[in-house]
């Protein structure tokens, strides 16, 4: 039960949203953040692909897990763009690191750099979602809008790369995902200070989802189960 007198006292200490919505996408953003400068960094080219056999599963063990359970969590509190976002992207990062274990453990021959038009398939499709998700977030958080295109920019990049085994276009993707894992910590740094301080520090540009769906300015309430 999620009563009335339970949502006001969450709604006081985190800045207007509901703590259920706002502490499982703080973990969820940093996750998505660490997730996505490792492979950014390798797709930019900072380190080779046979050390990234023995770095990227950690991409699933920690960021992956950590974010597939935010989408479970920002569910329970009703925030479906949340869940879209943490779901889709937690769940493609454990997909993504245990590719990376079975290049590791010799069970798949190592990929090298450049035409994969399956991985490119992979990041189309995360593309597409992706920016659908940022036009819906525009109407709930700016901040979060703006990494989600940032992401998409990115992920578009690295879907041509690997479509086209163009290495310098993988490149520029993998510098896309570095910004977006940036501009992630912005976003879940400032829901993190206006969770604990009760303020923003960080300007987010945020708005109430809810308060478009009931059209009183005000959160609609969250009905008891």
């Amino acid at each position: 039960m999620y009563s009335e007198s339970s949502r006001e006292r969450d709604l006081e200490h985190a800045g207007g949203f509901p703590r259920s919505i706002t502490a499982p996408s703080i973990l969820g953003l940093y996750a998505f953040a660490i997730a996505t400068f490792i492979v950014g960094t390798n797709m930019a080219g900072w380190y080779g692909a046979g050390e990234a056999a023995y770095v990227i599963p950690f991409v699933a063990a920690v960021s992956g897990l950590a974010q597939l359970l935010a989408g479970v969590w920002t569910f329970r509190g009703r925030d479906p763009l949340a869940t879209a976002f943490h779901g889709t992207w937690g769940a493609f990062w454990i997909g993504y690191g245990l590719l990376f274990f079975f290049f590791a453990a010799k069970t798949l021959p190592m990929q090298a750099p450049g035409y994969y038009v399956p991985m490119g398939y992979w990041f189309a499709a995360l593309a597409v979602i992706t920016c659908t998700l940022g036009i819906a977030a525009i109407a709930q958080n700016i901040a979060f809008a703006f990494t989600l295109f940032v992401l998409c920019a990115g992920a578009a990049l690295s879907a041509v790369g690997y479509f086209s085994g163009y290495t310098e276009v993988m490149k520029v993707g993998g510098w896309g995902l570095l910004l977006s894992a940036l501009c992630a910590w912005y976003t879940s740094s400032g829901m993190l200070f206006q969770s604990v301080l009760g303020h923003d520090l960080l300007p987010l540009g945020k708005r109430s989802a809810h308060s478009l769906e009931s059209g009183t300015g005000e959160p609609a309430p969250i009905r008891s189960q």
